[in-house]
């Protein structure tokens, strides 16, 4: 007897919408592929109705084996072919649920089976939209902490050198935060409050951090990371992420499609 499974692991890995999508094209191929197998197996008389019946019970259960291969001995191709697509849908749906939330699939595959491919794409692109905005606040957090300590060492080096002096400065910082604000960091007598300062920067950093994670996980999503301190608590940060994408960027959406 040949084997009637023919090729079935389709590993899907999540790099986008465009990779998924052929991927699933792929699986589809795959499916049909193996059922043209076994019915040009079974027509050549290479593999017995008894034999397709007995691989499919050990692989899907009795109930699903009994609907491709009748008692008399009828095998049912279309319900094979079926069978191979309600498991690829299955392990769809679980993965997207998985990653995305519950009910993130609703909609996706069709009454008749077949996955709407628009519908889809438009569910990845607005997930991976969210994880590059995530992506770029971490940069943004890295690049605007190096930037605030860059920024401060120029207006301590030109305040030193005489080519700014404290009502230009103070000047600058209300044009940009506020006069209240400013006027926190330039004192009356001209002095500069250099932790106040990085306080300020820190703080128009921060919010540019809150805004970002509001737009990819909703109202909110900031609070408990952002103290009112103005330090981030990283832990947090990491933990809401990995509550919204998993442990891992990348995994696989299909372990296998039959």
């Amino acid at each position: 007897m040949e084997p009637v499974n023919g090729s079935a692991s389709v590993p899907t890995p999540l790099k986008g919408p465009n990779n998924l999508l052929r991927n699933l094209l792929s699986s589809q191929r795959k499916i049909e592929s193996r059922v043209d197998f076994v019915q040009r197996a079974f027509e050549q008389g290479r593999v017995q109705s008894d034999d397709i019946k007995q691989h499919l019970a050990e692989q899907f259960g009795d109930a699903a084996a009994g609907r491709v291969v009748s008692e008399e001995g009828r095998v049912d191709f279309d319900a094979f072919r079926n069978l191979l697509e309600t498991r690829r849908n299955d392990a769809l749906t679980e993965a997207i649920e998985d990653r995305f939330g519950e009910d993130a699939a609703e909609g996706l595959i069709r009454e008749d089976g077949t996955v709407d491919l628009d519908a889809l794409r438009d569910l990845f692109r607005d997930a991976f939209g969210r994880e590059r905005a995530v992506a770029g606040a971490f940069f943004d957090l890295t690049r605007t902490e190096a930037a605030i300590n860059r920024t401060l060492a120029h207006i301590r080096e030109a305040l030193a050198s005489g080519r700014l002096d404290s009502d230009r400065l103070l000047a600058n910082l209300a044009e940009r935060f506020g006069a209240e604000r400013a006027g926190d960091v330039v004192r009356g007598d001209g002095e500069v409050d250099f932790q106040r300062l990085r306080n300020l920067l820190a703080a128009d950093r921060n919010d540019a951090l809150a805004e970002r994670l509001e737009q990819a996980f909703g109202d909110g999503a900031a609070d408990g990371i952002i103290g009112d301190n103005g330090r981030i608590d990283f832990g947090a940060l990491r933990d809401l992420i990995r509550d919204n994408f998993g442990s891992e960027r990348r995994g696989t959406i299909i372990e296998e499609t039959a």
